[in-house]
């Protein structure tokens, strides 16, 4: 399961891909299979490496992989289909497996092995022909090619178990998708009271929808109708207005002649009457002199309006200067400037004052500097001085601490022979 958390692999492990075809043959496919039960079938080499290496890295117990592009998977021999004494079958035939991907896999598990019913049959169709073959009987007893017979056991049979303990976790699954399935259902039938208004609502709309729709075709066929004959009404009136309506635009487009005609007449007599003038003035009508004209005159209106807004803004201008005291201000002006002047000679001076007194307070600071380094001088010749005091001092309270002890052991020397010389006395008194 973690390895198929990290890489994506098709298949999974053997077992979970294939099952007897019937319960008998259980313990013959686990005899076969063997750990190869257990083993994990991947597409390739490349992710068999990746697993490995992963679980390497994870200190995973070990597995055994089937890469399909790596085994090499024996060739399945067909004729052995065609053995009919003892009856036997092949026993890759009686194991179901999805998907078709794996029976190389598979095939490299079981190989070429038959199955027979009995110990008697397997081992006469294993040894008793020109020709070994591998063959188990039903009850796991294995007949190898090079001789070797293995025999079912309990361990054995305790394997072939895992076969109804899959079978059984396919049905709990079953089981448990069928019981979801059937509270589905139940929560469905609970709510047939519901669908059944629902469905009579969803009735009772469909025929108010007929109705409706029958109301709607009739009142748009009525609609229909009234529109067709007030279509109608309308072009037989229109019929009788036709006339009226060409007499009257013949008689707009004859008065629109007359204008025109008139026009031009007018047009003529301005030009007799204007002849010598415009010749004077070197145009060829009147109409375009007045064109000309008015076009002048209105670029001087234009002119003469802007010289006017220009003249009343120089004018609003020069008043609101003349309403200034600009003198006033001036002499204001110049009388800060001087006192301003006036103050800046006096910072000026206080700045010179300032600057001897800071020049002053350095060359005091330089000079204590020098006396403290004279004076930090002076106190390292002295710290040493007392360390050499502190050394001798340490040596004299060291003989010191020799002539007591040496004084202690004299005195206690004393005391001794004081005791002895008091002991001997006593004894003396004594004889």
């Amino acid at each position: 399961e973690e390895l198929k958390k990290f890489y994506s692999m098709k298949y999974g492990r053997l077992i979970d891909h294939c099952e007897p075809v019937h319960r008998k043959y259980q313990l013959a496919i686990t005899k076969v299979m063997g750990k190869s039960m257990d083993a994990i079938v991947v597409d390739c080499a490349k992710t068999a490496r990746e697993c490995i290496q992963f679980m390497k890295e994870q200190r995973i117990q070990s597995e055994t992989f089937y890469p399909l592009d790596f085994i090499d998977a024996p060739t399945l021999d067909e004729r052995l289909r065609e053995i009919r004494d003892p009856k036997s079958k092949m026993l890759i035939d009686v194991i179901k497996f999805n998907p078709p991907q794996i029976k190389k896999a598979l095939l490299f598990a079981v190989g070429n092995c038959l199955v027979c019913e009995s110990d008697e049959d397997a081992r006469n169709l294993a040894f008793g022909g020109s020709k070994r073959h591998k063959v188990v009987s039903l009850d796991g007893t294995l007949f190898q090619k090079s001789g070797l017979i293995s025999g079912g056991s309990f361990e054995l049979r305790q394997k072939a178990k895992r076969w109804d303990e899959k079978q059984m976790e396919s049905l709990r699954r079953r089981k448990d998708h069928l019981t979801e399935q059937l509270k589905e259902q139940i929560k469905i039938k609970r709510k047939e009271p519901e669908l059944g208004d629902l469905r009579a609502n969803l009735k009772g709309l469909e025929y108010r929808l007929k109705y409706s729709k029958q109301n709607q075709d009739k009142a748009e066929r009525d609609q229909i109708l009234k529109l067709e004959k007030e279509l109608e009404q309308t072009k037989r009136e229109n019929v009788g207005h036709d006339p009226k309506i060409k007499d009257i635009t013949d008689r707009i487009q004859q008065r629109s002649i007359e204008i025109k005609n008139i026009k031009q007449d007018s047009n003529k007599i301005e030009d007799q009457v204007f002849k010598d003038f415009c010749q004077e003035i070197g145009v060829d009508n009147i109409r375009i002199y007045e064109e000309r004209e008015l076009a002048g005159q209105q670029e001087t209106v234009r002119e003469r309006m802007a010289f006017k807004e220009k003249e009343t803004r120089l004018k609003t201008q020069l008043d609101f200067e003349k309403s200034r005291d600009t003198l006033k201000s001036y002499n204001k002006w110049e009388k800060d400037l001087k006192e301003n002047e006036k103050e800046l000679v006096k910072l000026k001076k206080e700045e010179d004052s300032l600057q001897e007194s800071i020049s002053e307070i350095e060359k005091q600071i330089e000079s204590k500097k020098s006396q403290i380094e004279g004076i930090k001088s002076q106190a390292s010749d002295h710290e040493a001085e007392i360390n050499e005091l502190k050394k001798k001092l340490f040596s004299h309270n060291k003989e010191v601490n020799d002539f007591r002890k040496k004084i202690n052991s004299i005195e206690a020397k004393i005391m001794d022979k004081k005791l002895e010389r008091h002991a001997i006395l006593k004894n003396s008194k004594l004889d």
